[in-house]
């Protein structure tokens, strides 16, 4: 707010955290505005945390083959007979393997 008198008030921009002390969360990695430490950092859509330091926040990597990363530091595989490629983000990104079809009825 314009004429604030506490930094206590002041709330950091998506991507950082802190509140004296404002960084930035690692890279491929995001935060909801306000965050207030490492902790709400969480890995961007198309990849995974393959580790987390306190204070620092996650080290994300692209998201596995046959599997899809849709952010928030969430992973999921692909359905059966059917393969995505590294860094994918939704459900969508995995293909049916040849000789299998997607059955439209579900």
């Amino acid at each position: 707010d314009p004429g604030s008198s506490s930094i206590d008030d002041c709330i950091c921009h998506q991507g950082y955290h802190g509140h004296s002390s404002i960084q930035s969360c690692p890279q491929d990695s995001e935060s909801a505005p306000g965050s207030s430490d490492a902790s709400f950092c969480q890995c961007s859509a198309g990849f995974r945390p393959s580790s987390f330091v306190k204070d620092v926040g996650p080290t994300c990597v692209q998201c596995d083959l046959n599997s899809y990363c849709p952010g928030s530091s969430v992973r999921s595989r692909c359905p059966s007979h059917t393969a995505s490629a590294v860094g994918s983000i939704s459900a969508d990104d995995c293909k049916c393997n040849p000789g299998y079809f997607r059955n439209s009825n579900g």
